[in-house]
């Protein structure tokens, strides 16, 4: 899959991230995703087809779990049978290319609610 980075020859900083014509596409791609993540409230994640963490906002911890499988990402969050699902789920999602919503019981105050929609570029994900 090959991602599309659109042609300009100015530079702009948008959001306060400056995104230069001489950025890589893989530089450029990941500060569009920082400029449509930063800005919700929410935890939100980009994975890979094998599971791996590319671009996430989550804080101050971010860089440190970036490359980990989301499943490891989420340990110190969440239960072991837990984290076990999620990597199943997120398999499931690769597979069938559909998404994938439900409730992630972390205590019994703290309740997650995930959503994994793969992103399909010419129907592979």
């Amino acid at each position: 899959m090959k991602a599309v980075v659109p042609e300009f020859d100015q530079p702009f900083t948008f959001r306060g991230i400056e995104v230069r014509a001489d950025d890589t596409d893989e530089a450029c791609l990941a500060k569009f995703a920082r400029i449509t993540l930063d800005p919700r409230f929410q935890f939100v994640a980009v994975v890979n087809p094998q599971g791996r963490l590319l671009v996430c906002k989550s804080g101050n911890h971010a860089s440190a779990v970036t490359g980990l499988p989301f499943w490891e990402a989420l340990a110190q969050l969440a239960p072991l049978p837990i984290l076990s699902e999620l990597r199943q789920r997120i398999e499931k999602v690769v597979v069938q290319h559909e998404t994938d919503r439900y409730d992630v019981e972390l205590s019994a105050h703290t309740v997650m609610d995930l959503t994994l929609t793969p992103v399909k570029d010419g129907g592979a994900v």
